[in-house]
């Protein structure tokens, strides 16, 4: 469950991938929609992101998640 650009409310986005070995996460689309994020690292404990499309990805920049050690 994530917010996406400009929309306050939160959905469910799935995992989806390319035939470039690229990740993305978003709406039921094909892989690269603008509305997706591109998963540009993920490990255990960290997650970087960035929005496909470039005016959403100029003003959000990139998403980093973190994962807190409780």
């Amino acid at each position: 469950m994530m917010h996406v650009a400009d929309d306050p409310k939160i959905y469910e986005l799935r995992l989806k991938g390319d035939t470039s070995n690229r990740t993305f996460l978003g709406f039921e689309a094909p892989p690269g929609d603008p509305q997706d994020r591109e998963i540009l690292t993920a490990t255990d404990n960290l997650m970087t992101m960035r929005f496909v499309d470039p005016d959403a990805n100029r003003r959000y920049g990139t998403f980093v998640y973190v994962r807190c050690g409780a």
